[in-house]
């Protein structure tokens, strides 16, 4: 059995294989986890992949520029979450297993949903990144 996403999140396309850890962590997130569990070698169907009209065109090679700009963004959100006060490197390492985009973050504190971490590192995280409680 493997996780397949059934959405656009985070790094993972739809339709694409989700590690059981991550998969874990959104099932515990989510009301309705965008993930689902397959038997192995089973594809997601047609109907949940998307009509024809919205399947990808065939990529055209791209540059170099936009690879950076995530890798900057990636790096800026580490150095952000490491200027935390209480937020040390091995807890940052931790968010960014769970949430490798601030936008994943951001979006899980706005739909309130329970940050899978210590209390205080919850309330930190929602108090620079949302609402805090």
């Amino acid at each position: 059995m493997v996780y397949v996403a059934v959405e656009d999140i985070g790094p993972y396309k739809k339709g694409q294989q989700v590690p059981d850890a991550q998969a874990s962590v959104w099932i515990g997130m989510y009301k309705f986890p965008p993930v689902k569990l397959l038997a192995e070698g089973e594809e997601l169907p047609k109907e949940e992949l998307g009509t024809p009209e919205e399947e990808p065109k065939a990529e055209e090679p791209k540059s170099e520029e936009p690879k950076l700009d995530a890798k900057a963004a990636s790096e800026d959100f580490e150095k952000e979450l490491g200027s935390i006060k209480g937020i040390g490197v091995n807890t940052v390492s931790d968010i960014l297993k769970v949430f490798p985009a601030k936008e994943l973050l951001v979006s899980a504190i706005e739909k309130g949903n329970d940050l899978p971490f210590r209390n205080d590192v919850a309330e930190a995280l929602k108090k620079k990144f949302g609402k805090s409680e």
